[in-house]
């Protein structure tokens, strides 16, 4: 559990963050975490999968500890897809937020910039080509996006 509420605090739970990006790059953010998360708990099965059965051939030696390794990997398994389940109902959560806060602009250009960076993730040269604007004016457009979100979510920055 203390992990899910690092996550919180580094995606914004509770806190709303004060910067516009930030709090549209959770999107991006969660993304990212879920596919780690998704990575570990196959390197997890693959290691399950892959222990050797006990050699008697090698000298025995007495050890502590847990004895079943692979019920031991089992519950972290188990664990970690509790933890993907959680963060991913967090994820739909603040996408449904951010989607909602994205939506209220009113310019279409501007929510399209919004929508193909922030929820899309595509970088701003794929939607300059994409709409048929120049890189520099679609910087530009993006920061007048960006200043539009700040005033209707009133943030800091």
């Amino acid at each position: 559990m203390q992990k899910l509420q690092q996550l919180r605090i580094l995606c914004g739970e509770g806190d709303r963050p004060r910067n516009t990006r930030e709090y549209l790059n959770q999107i991006q953010r969660y993304e990212k975490i879920i596919h780690n998360k998704y990575i570990e708990r196959e390197q997890l099965r693959s290691h399950a999968t892959g222990l050797k059965s006990f050699c008697y051939e090698s000298e025995r030696v007495q050890t502590s500890g847990s004895h079943d390794m692979i019920g031991d990997l089992v519950a972290k398994i188990v664990d970690l897809e509790a933890e993907i389940i959680s963060i991913t109902n967090e994820y739909m959560d603040k996408r449904m937020e951010i989607i909602r806060l994205i939506d209220s602009v009113e310019s279409p250009v501007l929510y399209e910039i919004l929508f193909k960076k922030y929820i899309e993730g595509k970088p701003l040269d794929v939607i300059a080509d994409e709409i048929g604007y120049s890189y520099q004016r679609t910087k530009e457009l993006h920061l007048c996006a960006i200043e539009t979100i700040k005033e209707l979510g009133r943030f800091d920055s």
